[in-house]
């Protein structure tokens, strides 16, 4: 995380997907690594990577559920983000 604060965001990406691949690591730890990579993803402006992470913490069973909760939120903004700018995309917005 403090990688992250610091914006040593590969480096941050690079921690946290170590912690998603630990074997025997608790469900609620993986859940808390993808979500903040999402985070860090989104802040990188790669909103598909993003997305991702946040629709495999969703199918992760043990996930606790405040973490579930603000990825769902999470996912619904950038989902939006994204309709907006097709949106503006195909009226031919900058």
């Amino acid at each position: 995380m403090i990688k992250a604060k610091l914006r040593n965001r590969e480096s941050a990406v690079a921690d946290y997907t170590a912690v998603i691949d630990m074997p025997g690591a608790p469900a609620d730890v993986r859940a808390m690594a993808l979500y903040n990579r999402s985070l860090v993803y989104s802040a990188m402006h790669k909103d598909s990577k993003a997305i991702g992470d946040l629709e495999m913490l969703l199918e992760l069973e043990g996930a606790a559920a405040n973490v579930r909760t603000e990825a769902r939120r999470k996912l619904v903004r950038m989902r939006r983000s994204s309709d907006r700018l097709e949106q503006r995309s195909a009226n031919g917005e900058s």
